[in-house]
């Protein structure tokens, strides 16, 4: 019989792959000056445009944020 974990993991991994792909569009958004809404404020539906002018310093935190995330998540991935 399969481990838990060996069950689990695949799907684990999914999302974590799943939130890299997210982060590496919001940074991508912000190396062109813009910041992705939030789901929770478009709705998950929306087909508005959700990008929005950002400044310059709010867009270096983004990337710093942004670019530090996919570090982290691709370590879980080992």
């Amino acid at each position: 019989m399969p481990s838990l974990k060996s069950i689990f993991k695949p799907v684990a991994d999914l999302f974590i792959r799943l939130e890299i792909m997210d982060q590496q569009n919001r940074l991508d958004a912000a190396k062109a000056g813009k910041m992705q809404m939030p789901m929770a404020v478009r709705g998950p539906w929306s087909v508005a445009n959700t990008l929005r002018d950002i400044d310059p310093q709010t867009a270096k935190a983004i990337i710093k944020e942004s670019e530090q995330r996919i570090k982290d998540l691709q370590a879980k991935l080992g």
